[in-house]
């Protein structure tokens, strides 16, 4: 584990968490069972007098935070990308070796990408692009906006002129597009979970491919 990380676990465990106020904890309450309610029954089904129900809150307090079930559901849909942002928030480390670097942010990835919470809602917006398209691409608009975490790291490589100097954009979508297609994709048609084994296999075959082109030479 890297020292930064250490730190801040150990910050965190002696931090204790701040307590939310009502309002907030209502707000939470109904994020939590809207994505609840819409991984039981599908974005066509779910509908808001359900999600106040399981939230325990009237319909009123739900319209208080959300306009409608769409809003709603953009809402989590921007959750997960948030959560992809910051499962790759790891500070570039000069004295590293990249490969260790890269594998500790794409074994995150990973782990989020394989998810049943990130599967099953991936498959409801695919489900409903028929009915929905503006779901993809709020989805696709929502996370091309932000600069990933392992956007940041390659821009620092390459400052640090230890990766040639390429479109960190482009890089991103190679290393992130090509763990989706072996961890990600899969999934959403039952087919089996990589295990261990082949996850640290894939990962350190992608990442020995981008190096082999991109590394410079020290």
């Amino acid at each position: 584990m890297y020292s930064l990380e250490l730190i801040m676990s150990e910050k965190s465990a002696l931090t204790p968490p701040k307590a939310l106020s009502r309002s907030a904890q209502k707000y939470q309450a109904i994020v939590d069972a809207a994505e609840q309610v819409f991984i039981d029954q599908g974005f066509q089904k779910a509908n808001m007098d359900t999600i106040a129900q399981v939230a325990n809150v009237s319909k009123r307090t739900v319209y208080n935070h959300f306009s409608n079930k769409n809003e709603l559901f953009h809402h989590i849909l921007q959750s997960c990308c948030d959560d992809l942002y910051t499962s790759t928030q790891l500070p570039y480390q000069p004295d590293q070796a990249l490969n260790k670097q890269l594998l500790h942010m794409l074994s995150k990835e990973w782990n989020l990408y394989t998810s049943d919470r990130f599967v099953k809602l991936a498959r409801i917006v695919i489900g409903e692009y028929a009915n929905t398209p503006h779901f993809i691409e709020q989805f696709i608009a929502h996370e091309k906006s932000q600069q990933r975490g392992l956007q940041h790291w390659l821009s620092d490589a390459i400052a640090d002129q230890r990766i040639a100097d390429i479109d960190t954009r482009f890089a991103y979508d190679f290393l992130n597009g090509s763990i989706k297609a072996f961890a990600h994709d899969p999934l959403l048609f039952d087919q089996a979970k990589p295990d261990e084994r082949q996850k640290n296999f894939i990962l350190n075959e992608v990442i020995s491919m981008f190096l082999q082109r991109y590394e410079r030479s020290s």
